[in-house]
C-alpha cells in the first residue's frame, strides 16, 4: 500500500491510500486527470487544477485532517 498526499492549491491536504507503487499510481491518475479533468480523493471529487503536489508519505508522516 501507497499513503499518496494530495496538496490542493488552498493548501488543504488530503490523503488516499492505493494499493500499487508511487510511479503507477502517479501514471494512472495523471491519465485520469488530463482524460476527465478531475479526479476522487478519499470521497472528495477535486479538479485537475485545484491539485498543487502529489507525494508519497509513510502512515507516520500524516498529519490529521
Amino acid at each position: 500500500m501507497t499513503l499518496i498526499e494530495f496538496e490542493l492549491v488552498d493548501g488543504k491536504r488530503l490523503y488516499q491510500e492505493f494499493d500499487a507503487s508511487f510511479t503507477e499510481i502517479f501514471r494512472q491518475l495523471n491519465r485520469l486527470m488530463i482524460s476527465n479533468g478531475s479526479v476522487i480523493v478519499n470521497g472528495h471529487l477535486v479538479a485537475a487544477g485545484q491539485i498543487k503536489s502529489l507525494r508519497p508519505v509513510s502512515n507516520s508522516d500524516k498529519q490529521p485532517c
